[in-house]
């Protein structure tokens, strides 16, 4: 009995170490193109939002994940530490990208597909707004909080399909069980 209890101990304590060390951080930065990394002056940066302000009631945390970057999907390792298997930000090339966000609520989510012409050393924010059972997104510039993009499919110049992110979006959807009717709304 006394080994049947020392091993149980053993297994117990193994789990909550491995819970403890598990889970913690987040992905790195995405970079979206093949070559040397630019430096911050020549490349675009768009971020997320990781809402890290309820600290053990995590479920309150509103998150904006980037599941795609022009048509590739940026989900992490299986294997990693990272409590969130995408990313909050990339690297971007100047120019017209496309990026898949992932927005997480109380175990609600809703994902969309947008659009936007990246300048040289700028940043920008996928920014949400909640209203009833509809998300709204949009990019916005940091420095002027401009709005930058929209929505795949209103481009200025038409959508350039092998570099959205419907696909990866509605893989993301069909894999996501905890989906809710949430209408979206770019």
């Amino acid at each position: 009995m006394y080994k049947e209890i020392k091993s149980y101990s053993v297994v117990a304590l193994s789990l909550v170490i491995a819970n403890l060390t598990s889970g913690c951080g987040t992905l790195p930065t995405y970079v979206s193109y093949e070559g040397e990394r630019l430096p911050p002056s020549s490349e675009s940066k768009i971020v997320g939002n990781n809402d890290e302000s309820h600290k053990l009631l995590k479920g309150l945390n509103r998150y904006v994940m980037l599941v795609c970057v022009n048509g590739k999907s940026t989900k992490g390792p299986i294997l990693t530490t990272a409590a969130i298997a995408y990313p909050f930000d990339a690297a971007l090339k100047p120019g017209r990208n496309y990026v898949g966000v992932l927005y997480g609520y109380l175990g609600t989510f809703a994902a969309g597909s947008l659009w936007l012409d990246a300048e040289p050393g700028h940043t920008y924010k996928v920014e949400h707004s909640v209203s009833e059972k509809k998300v709204y997104f949009s990019i916005h510039d940091v420095i002027d909080n401009k709005v930058v993009g929209g929505g795949v499919g209103t481009e200025p110049s038409g959508s350039a399909l092998d570099m959205n992110c419907d696909k990866v979006v509605e893989k993301v959807k069909a894999s996501e069980s905890q989906f809710r009717y949430v209408e979206i709304y770019r």
